[in-house]
């Protein structure tokens, strides 16, 4: 899989995908797929899935813990 997420100067983050085949889902809004790679903004509690919806692949975007 070829995504990443960004942290953005304003504080805020981007999830990246790099052109993977079948995309990447953040909180059911389908991001690239197919070669052509796309981005989303992030926020706190979002669910990324890693590829299709039949993925077992599944974050939570969140704060990190101190």
């Amino acid at each position: 899989r070829d995504v990443q997420i960004e942290a953005k100067d304003d504080g805020s983050y981007e999830l990246v995908d790099r052109g993977s085949a079948c995309g990447t889902i953040v909180s059911d809004q389908v991001v690239g797929g197919n070669f052509a790679g796309g981005r989303c903004p992030l926020k706190f509690g979002d669910s990324i899935i890693v590829g299709t919806r039949q993925s077992s692949i599944v974050f939570e975007f969140c704060e990190a813990s101190a």
